[in-house]
């Protein structure tokens, strides 16, 4: 067995923990997503996954408007599920780092607002997923919000909040998820999307401190190494 190896996985276990215990500070990312709200007045930024969801200018169900500005999404007609995907690359981004990804300390904070009509007692609603995938694409790992059924002639607030980004994550994809339940019109809309990442920030004199153990784990590394021996 290499002894190099244990003594060097000490080593970054301790910068890790006081990496992790020095991070007060935090940046928080504005919002990753093109066109959240559908205000270029088409699907810009967002591809169909499933179903027939478009833009809504408050005409597809005379009463729902949208939340803010002058469109949302709607569900569009005859599908039972509609889909729509924006796929982010962080790194592309200039807001995260892999180094800061692969911390194991960034978090995600997803919103959306829903309203639906009103269909008696199950109406059409929605939720949004959250995919993580690494360099390559592959998936390592989904969550999907709480169902959103508002019916009553507003928009209610769905979200998904603080969740861990795994470590390797490159980039994310965000999922609107329109249900249809009753009729033959898949009549939920969903606005003003967003999603942002929480980025952990060492402050400066607890970054000098981090470096002013260095040689202590540096020498802590060695006599494990030596033992080993």
């Amino acid at each position: 067995m290499n002894p190099v190896r244990p003594a060097a996985w000490i080593l970054l276990a301790a910068l890790s923990a006081s990496f992790a215990a020095t991070a007060s500070a935090q940046i928080v990312t504005s919002n990753l997503l093109t066109n959240p709200g559908a205000e270029s007045g088409n699907l810009s930024g967002w591809s169909v996954a499933a179903g027939n969801p478009m833009v809504d200018t408050g005409l597809f169900d005379p009463g729902i408007n949208p939340r803010t500005g002058g469109f949302d999404f709607s569900g569009g007609s005859a599908n039972p599920l509609g889909q729509l995907s924006q796929t982010i690359d962080l790194i592309a981004s200039g807001q995260v780092t892999a180094l800061q990804l692969d911390s194991g300390l960034v978090t995600a904070d997803a919103s959306f607002w829903e309203q639906g009509l009103n269909q008696a007692l199950t109406s059409d609603n929605a939720a949004i997923k959250l995919t993580f995938l690494d360099a390559v694409g592959s998936v390592l790992g989904t969550i999907t919000s709480s169902t959103i059924d508002s019916n009553t002639g507003s928009w209610a607030n769905g979200t998904l909040s603080s969740i861990s980004v795994p470590v390797l994550t490159r980039s994310i994809t965000y999922t609107m998820l329109f249900q249809r339940n009753v009729g033959s019109d898949n009549d939920s809309f969903i606005d003003d999307n967003s999603l942002t990442l929480t980025i952990p920030v060492p402050e400066p004199s607890s970054v000098a401190l981090l470096l002013a153990g260095l040689p202590c784990l540096v020498v802590a590394g060695l006599r494990r190494r030596k033992i080993l021996r």
